[in-house]
């Protein structure tokens, strides 16, 4: 009896970690891209001591994380993301400006990425972000 109890506990353990699975929140590719762009301006901006000043110096640490051409994309748009070079991302107190972001974005919204966050933002929220000083 005790082998028959056994049994149902480890069928009932390994259907509860399959079912887990599967319920996992899948992050969209446009999150995915945006989040690698972050990541590597991060790494860029913390072993060089400085922000990256164009995408040619960027390229290596996004061929770390995928295929560059396809990260600098977002699916959400079909459009490439607006980067912005030579931003200052490290804490100083104040809100960090907008170092990237979706063009057009889906949906009447748009991913952004500040310092190294991600953020959906609407458009009155995206027209009040911080942007850097080199946004045109």
């Amino acid at each position: 009896m005790s082998r028959i109890l056994v049994a149902a506990f480890l069928c009932t353990v390994i259907l509860a970690g399959c079912n887990s699975a599967s319920t996992d929140p899948v992050t969209p590719v446009s999150d995915q891209n945006l989040r690698a762009i972050g990541d590597a301006y991060g790494e860029f901006t913390r072993t060089k001591y400085r922000p990256p000043k164009n995408l040619e110096e960027l390229k290596p640490l996004l061929k770390k994380r995928g295929e560059p051409d396809a990260l600098l994309k977002s699916e959400n748009d079909g459009e490439p993301f607006v980067i912005y070079w030579g931003v200052d991302i490290s804490p100083t107190g104040k809100e960090l400006p907008v170092v990237a972001h979706e063009k057009s974005g889906r949906g009447g919204n748009r991913l952004v990425l500040k310092g190294t966050t991600i953020f959906t933002m609407n458009e009155e929220d995206f027209q009040k972000a911080p942007f850097p000083a080199s946004k045109k």
